[in-house]
């Protein structure tokens, strides 16, 4: 069931320019069946901010997609990535039906938003995210490697809100919500990773010179950031690194199952997050940050 009451939420907004390279790839992926309406607004839920769209809505089975002017094609690649996406996440956390988050009729699908703007930056919220992406013309262009990585982003905004689905909303009091770490390394994670992930000792050495040590899982606050928000990004990676190891059988060996187990938790029974982190995940969050480093070295074997 879905808890009202929306505040702020979802990742930074992040800039991202991309280049628009020739090069054809209209078959990259299977287009959802679907319908155009229209009449439907479009709200920002944490700030009931309501957005001008071009009224040509593309509705599929468990999406709104809307646009400023944003042509056809992208509303339905869009609309494809986040079922996929969707349905991916489903099975990943043990969830059978879309009625189980509260899905069941038109009024309550996610909404997406895309617009033409050049620059790629994103924002979550519940129960729907919006994505700055790039018009139709443009994006038959787009080299597979790229539309992929829209793919895996929409895929990542769509774990944050499946996160509001479970009852799990930003709050006032921080205690009552994931840490940022948390919440970006689990979508980084879930999604493949929107930014490049870490996948060998010597990427993570290499990160580790480069930010002076700096304990990820200790970014529990956007304010304990050692660098400006604009680049929160190049922490993205090493976020995801840090979920990982709790999810692997070289780690703490938990599942995206114990995730939903641990939300649902802090939903239902106002337990803090460093509660609910150590009673699902098996250890405290003070001892994942002071022996961060000696548990990453020791992942690799």
């Amino acid at each position: 069931m879905r808890i009202q009451g929306l505040v702020k939420a979802g990742s930074p907004i992040l800039g991202m320019v991309f280049l628009l390279l020739a090069c054809s790839s209209d078959t990259v992926f299977n287009i959802v069946d679907g319908e155009w309406v229209s009449d439907i607004p479009f709200v920002i839920g944490h700030v009931d901010q309501e957005i001008a769209h071009d009224n040509r809505i593309f509705e599929s089975d468990h999406f709104l997609v809307f646009s400023d002017a944003s042509g056809d094609r992208v509303k339905k690649r869009f609309a494809s990535y986040a079922e996929q996406a969707l349905e991916e996440l489903m099975d990943d956390f043990g969830i059978r039906r879309a009625a189980d988050l509260g899905i069941v009729d038109q009024g309550s699908k996610l909404t997406l938003y895309t617009n033409k703007a050049t620059a790629l930056a994103q924002m979550a919220f519940p129960y729907g995210f919006i994505l700055w992406g790039e018009d139709s013309d443009n994006f038959a262009r787009w080299p597979k490697e790229m539309q992929d990585r829209f793919h895996r982003e929409i895929k990542h905004e769509t774990t944050h809100v499946l996160q509001f689905l479970f009852g799990v909303l930003p709050n006032k009091n921080n205690d009552l919500e994931p840490d940022k770490w948390f919440n970006e390394g689990l979508a980084e994670y879930a999604s493949g990773g929107f930014f490049i992930p870490i996948k060998t000792k010597a990427s993570m050495t290499i990160w580790k010179s480069n930010h002076r040590a700096v304990v990820p899982v200790a970014i529990h606050q956007w304010s304990d950031l050692p660098i400006s928000s604009d680049e929160v990004g190049d922490y993205y990676p090493m976020f995801g690194l840090a979920v990982r190891y709790l999810l692997s059988k070289k780690g703490m060996g938990r599942s995206l199952k114990d995730v939903k187990a641990m939300f649902l938790d802090m939903a239902q029974n106002s337990r803090p997050f460093s509660d609910a982190f150590q009673l699902h995940m098996g250890l405290s969050l003070a001892d994942y940050e002071a022996t961060f480093w000696q548990r990453m070295e020791s992942f690799w074997g």
